[in-house]
């Protein structure tokens, strides 16, 4: 408790983020910050939860943050390249079908090294780094049923 109180002070209240948006609603000079959740009963003096996780669900959860982000990322790509292909009523210029094309296979390859862990996320496939975790904290996923 005490260790968290003084790594809360020391970030600095008035720059500290706390609302999943990573606003701020409030900041007092005594070092209290409370934050507005979905009915206002987040508070920012709670100490953090995250150690309860288990460690095999955190990664899981770090995984698909990276892994959507980078998904995200090929998705707007090809939506921003395809654009026009669009508007032009279906009826695309050598440009337009080049860039798509481009675009669409890109996200495909990537899509396809995810499912088949030819290349993971992180520069390593996420599926055998899963099995990892699995095996270390298997007594424990056993013990939990």
């Amino acid at each position: 408790k005490y260790i968290w109180t003084a790594m809360k002070h020391g970030a600095g209240m008035n720059g500290t983020m706390c609302n999943a948006d990573g606003s701020v609603t409030g900041s007092s000079d005594s070092g209290s910050t409370t934050c507005s959740g979905d009915n206002g009963s987040i508070s920012c003096d709670d100490i953090p939860t995250i150690d309860l996780i288990p460690q095999y669900l955190r990664f899981l959860q770090e995984w698909v943050e990276h892994f959507c982000k980078q998904r995200q990322e090929k998705v707007n790509a090809v939506i921003t390249n395809c654009k026009s292909c669009k508007e032009s009523g279906g009826t695309c210029n050598s440009d337009c079908e080049k860039k798509c094309k481009i675009e669409c296979e890109k996200y495909k390859n990537f899509i396809e090294k995810c499912v088949t862990a030819d290349g993971g996320t992180s520069g390593s496939p996420w599926s055998k780094r899963w099995d990892q975790i699995y095996k270390m904290y298997s007594k424990y996923i056993e013990d939990a049923k």
